[in-house]
């Protein structure tokens, strides 16, 4: 039993340190689209066995460092979103009420995604932003004869990440991209508070649009006031779908 153990023991510590060299390899020396060298080739480079290089790259894929395909060798992968989205959709799932704390953090990064956004507007991203405006536009026509409550949350996630990717800040997009799933379910409960306060939904379409033209006029004030106000707007509207008392802002 303690050979067993010991040597157990052994595996854990050569893979550990198999994981730390080829997570440093893959983040200082590697970049996006290239491939690592051949399972047999790794294992001869780091004095260890097939099989432990295996693990080692299915724990990579599994944070989201590379990609793994039949028959051929690890890819390194760019940066991606999806390992904070998934962690956040998962905290919205348990908790509900984490809705509120996922809005706090909302308001400081949105404000600065708009700012942002109004400081290096271009024709290219106006277009773009104009875009999911007319979208959220068309989604509320539609819920208002009878149309699905999802696809104006669509349009509105769309705006959102589209403002991110309109700052030129190519970490602060990337974080506010990886709220999408999180945020389905938010403005899920937002929406459902929207309707209890008795509120139209071209209130809400009303407060977006003021965002978009700050950001449109190049108003970095202007874009930062109305997206405070809009995620002021949301938060009331998420704690009157959990009925918990109003705060003074």
């Amino acid at each position: 039993m303690e050979v067993g153990s010991s040597h157990r023991e052994n595996l854990g510590t050569t893979l550990d340190r198999l994981l730390i060299d080829l997570e440093r390899r893959v983040i200082d020396e590697c970049s996006p689209g290239s491939r690592l060298p051949a399972e047999g080739d790794l294992a001869i480079q780091y004095n260890v066995s097939r099989i432990t290089v295996r693990e080692a790259l299915k724990v990579l894929a599994g944070r989201d460092l590379v990609d793994l395909g039949a028959g051929r060798r690890a890819v390194v992968k760019a940066p991606s979103a999806s390992t904070l989205a998934q962690y956040l959709d998962v905290a919205i799932r348990r908790d509900s009420s984490a809705s509120l704390e996922l809005n706090e953090i909302r308001s400081a990064l949105e404000v600065q995604s708009a700012t942002l956004a109004a400081k290096h507007i271009d024709d290219e991203s106006r277009a773009s932003l104009a875009e999911a405006i007319d979208e959220m536009s068309r989604a509320a026509d539609a819920f208002k004869r009878g149309g699905q409550e999802v696809d104006y949350h669509h349009a509105d996630i769309m705006f959102h990440e589209r403002l991110a990717v309109a700052s030129k800040n190519q970490m602060l997009s990337l974080v506010l991209i990886s709220f999408e799933e999180a945020l389905r379910s938010t403005f899920t409960e937002s929406f459902r508070g929207h309707l209890l306060l008795g509120k139209p939904i071209d209130q809400g379409l009303a407060l977006h649009r003021r965002v978009f033209e700050k950001v449109s006029e190049g108003d970095t004030r202007g874009a930062a006031a109305a997206m405070r106000e809009t995620l002021r707007d949301s938060n009331r509207n998420i704690r009157a779908a959990y009925r918990l008392p109003q705060r003074s802002d």
